[in-house]
């Protein structure tokens, strides 16, 4: 599309750019995708290891692909999400399924955020801040007016949108021969734990707890009245939660960035009553680190952050992850806890990128250097 586009000269140039624009945002996304599950998190230590393959080309070559260091990949969506907002400048969003320039600032605000690089976080955040096309919705106006989506095409705070909604097939109830029926994943206590039940809406609007079994599910979104992605979604809240962080890792003054955190939080509390900010440092990253999983719970974004964290240049932070095993046994199907799968904390660990499929590795006579897989052992 990106080669071919200019030769349509009977079409208006402004079709033609935003043709291009849309092409170059997609190809960046794709990219940044790729090397986030295929390659280590960015960093001034990681930059060389191994991305993923780049090709650019509109034509086929008799070659074999090999991986492309991660800067150079990042050199690409960097270029790709440039070339996407020059081209889309000033063009007129019809739907959110296609991008707009706004959507390719939010989107560099968070590549921005990924490679450590914060006043250009802010610079994009602001750009799409101070243009006032959108809004943080009103969590008690929407709780009042009984809508069933949260996650909504239509929303005010809804900039881009490609793909499927998976949060509610995955944590689901699966029916059985026999009741009750068994779930199959259901929502982490330790999330559910961050929200202050009596104040915080979010708690009351993005779950729903139910008795048999005994579980909490998404309710994020419950219907496809108005088809919605919460795998490829950006959202105004998102740039919000993305100044934030970025303003807070370059040692801003604390009340400055209550002002910008206030602009999502003062919607999300009942009667907008927010508990001042007093933390400072490590504390005060740690704080809009919990505000983001909050907020954008479900929607693609906390296994990339945890990876970004633990490389983080300011206020490093690395998890460990236990992974419980349940055995399926009895009529009912239900699961008993046989141990558990530990993943230690990045470095320590090479399970924080998927494996190069074998398959290319195969294909490419070898060239494609496949990532260090180690064998885990059930723990009792």
């Amino acid at each position: 599309v990106i080669a071919l586009a200019d030769t349509f000269e009977d079409d208006p140039e402004e079709l033609r750019n935003q043709v291009k624009g849309e092409a170059y945002f997609l190809r960046g996304a794709y990219y940044f995708l790729l090397a986030n599950l295929y390659a280590n998190p960015y960093s001034t230590a990681t930059k060389h290891d191994p991305g993923v393959p780049v090709k650019t080309t509109e034509y086929i070559q008799d070659i074999y692909y090999h991986r492309h260091r991660l800067d150079s990949v990042y050199g690409v969506i960097l270029h790709d999400l440039l070339q996407a907002k020059k081209y889309l400048k000033g063009i007129t969003q019809k739907t959110v399924y296609r991008a707009n320039e706004f959507a390719v600032s939010a989107l560099l605000s968070r590549f921005y955020l990924y490679t450590a690089n914060w006043e250009a976080a802010i610079r994009e955040c602001d750009y799409v801040i101070n243009r006032g096309k959108y809004q943080v919705l009103d969590m008690g106006e929407y709780i009042n007016s009984k809508d069933t989506n949260f996650l909504d095409a239509n929303s005010v705070e809804t900039v881009f949108s490609q793909g499927n909604a998976l949060a509610t097939t995955l944590i689901t109830l699966r029916p059985s021969s026999n009741k009750p029926r068994v779930s199959t994943f259901q929502v982490s206590p330790e999330l559910l734990e961050l929200y202050d039940e009596e104040k915080d809406l979010r708690r009351s609007v993005f779950f729903e707890t139910v008795i048999r079994p005994a579980r909490t599910t998404v309710r994020k979104t419950r219907n496809k009245s108005t088809e919605i992605s919460d795998i490829f979604l950006i959202r105004y809240p998102e740039v919000i939660l993305n100044k934030a962080e970025a303003m807070a890792m370059l040692d801003n003054p604390a009340e400055e960035i209550e002002k910008v955190l206030n602009m999502l939080r003062s919607k999300r509390y009942k009667n907008g009553e927010t508990e001042k900010i007093t933390a400072t440092g490590q504390e005060l990253a740690n704080l809009i680190r919990d505000e983001r999983r909050r907020e954008l719970c479900f929607e693609g974004h906390r296994w990339f952050d945890l990876r970004r964290y633990a490389v983080s240049p300011r206020y490093p932070y690395k998890k460990e992850i236990k992974h419980t095993s349940y055995a399926v046994s009895g009529p009912n199907q239900n699961g008993d806890i046989e141990g558990y799968y530990l993943l230690k904390p990045f470095p320590e660990d090479k399970g924080w990128v998927l494996p190069i499929p074998e398959y290319a590795i195969t294909f490419n006579n070898g060239k494609m250097v496949a990532n260090e897989r180690p064998e885990r052992k059930l723990i009792h």
